[in-house]
């Protein structure tokens, strides 16, 4: 019979009838995705487009690189799972971060070592007390002739240990035309008592810009001050807007942190998840009961913990080189034998679909493809690149006063005529 349908790598022998057949020049497949190509140009292209890197989710069986989590669960307990990764996974994978461990062990070596069940309230302090990032979430209730708007009702902001640093209802500026009871727990008939007190929106703007960007110090002895934290939320600009906090100059966007706009947390589609379902997925945990009015807090704290999740997730830092290695052992499969593949360690394994060293031009192939890679950007920012959060910050040389951040009173100054007139900000995405 015919041979060719069978493994070339599983027999060396001759065919036993018929002409031997002229062996085919190998298929140009992507390292990182497995995708195959008619020629190489058509995978330095893809190579190009796609921007894969280190920082990817990736199949601890396979080592097949993933868009996000959502393809990746997919891959290993969707509808069509691939078979052989489903059985590893099923053995030895954990369901909220999805890493893999080695045959016979857990995916993670130690208890509770996951990214995900990571205790904030465990985490040392900030030195200096500042907090490094604040996570932030506000509820809203409609100003609009039709229901609509988003005027800020409700804001609460905790630190990276889940401490709260401000809890408080917000008093409408104006006439309320829904308050969507349902998510604030607020009506016309508690309205008065609930509002009674509480700060008005450009009073809570104020409080809340105390935190985001800290006064500096006057007793500072080194003449330093801790730089303003990172500000986490869950569609984070929709609730910056409805505070007036809508401009670059006051939160730049690089100290922002969506968790709604990470792209390992978007869904296959490359759409948003809305946090509960984040939460349960990655966290296990189940928020805003369809029973009860939405709790900050326990939004706010589910944000900084994915936050601090997606950070761990990934253990690579910006300044490794995207490489790939050469090893022979790594080449012919034994990477599926090694650490989960969601820890990104440093001996980083990049191996093509064959389980034979690359002839050479399977090599050419993927030095042309490769080459290409390395002039190309990620296509995300990954958070484990915030490392210990210093990172982020400018620390080489005195930037000049003129330039820096502005004032406390240009940050309290009045938001602009639109989000004054009317503060709703853009219309709000589900929850």
């Amino acid at each position: 019979g015919s041979t060719e349908n069978c493994d070339p790598l599983s027999s060396t022998s001759a065919p036993s009838r018929g002409s031997e057949k002229p062996e085919l020049p190998p298929q140009p497949t992507c390292s990182h995705c497995y995708k195959r190509f008619k020629t190489a140009e058509q995978l330095t292209a893809h190579v190009a487009k796609a921007n894969h890197s280190r920082h990817d989710p990736r199949c601890g069986a396979c080592g097949k690189h993933f868009a996000n989590l959502d393809t990746l669960r997919q891959h290993l307990v969707g509808q069509l799972p691939n078979k052989a990764c489903a059985a590893r996974f099923r053995a030895s994978g954990c369901p909220l971060c999805l890493a893999i461990g080695a045959p016979g062990s857990s995916a993670h070596a130690r208890k509770n070592a996951c990214p995900f069940e990571i205790d904030p309230r465990s985490r040392a302090p900030a030195r200096g007390g500042a907090p490094r990032a604040v996570a932030l979430d506000c509820e809203m209730v409609g100003v609009e002739p039709d229901g609509g708007g988003a005027m800020c009702a409700r804001v609460c902001v905790v630190d990276e240990r889940g401490e709260t640093l401000l809890s408080t209802f917000v008093k409408p500026s104006a006439p309320v035309t829904d308050y969507r009871t349902r998510l604030t727990g607020v009506d016309a008939d508690n309205a008065c008592s609930v509002f009674a007190g509480a700060p008005t929106v450009v009073e809570a703007r104020e409080m809340v810009l105390e935190i985001l960007n800290p006064r500096p110090k006057n007793d500072s002895t080194d003449g330093t001050n801790p730089a303003p934290p990172l500000v986490v939320g869950h569609d984070l600009a929709h609730d910056l807007a409805c505070l007036g906090i809508d401009r670059e100059a006051v939160v730049p966007d690089r100290r922002k942190r969506d968790t709604a706009r990470y792209k390992p947390f978007q869904r296959h589609t490359h759409k948003p998840y809305k946090l509960r379902v984040l939460s349960k997925e990655l966290l296990g945990l189940t928020i805003q009961d369809p029973n009860e009015a939405h709790d900050p807090r326990e939004d706010a704290v589910a944000a900084m913990r994915l936050y601090l999740g997606g950070r761990a997730l990934c253990r690579a830092r910006h300044d490794e080189s995207f490489s790939r290695t050469t090893n022979s052992k790594k080449l012919r499969g034994e990477m599926s034998e090694s650490a989960p593949a969601l820890s990104l360690d440093d001996d980083f394994l990049e191996t093509t679909t064959t389980t034979r060293p690359p002839t050479a031009e399977e090599n050419d192939t993927l030095l042309c493809a490769e080459s290409q890679q390395n002039t190309q950007k990620p296509r995300f920012r990954c958070w484990c690149l915030d490392g210990s959060l210093d990172e982020v910050w400018e620390t080489k040389a005195p930037r000049d006063k003129k330039k820096e951040a502005p004032s406390r009173a240009e940050s309290r100054r009045a938001p602009t005529k639109t989000a004054e007139a009317s503060p709703t900000g853009p219309g709000p995405e589900p929850r």
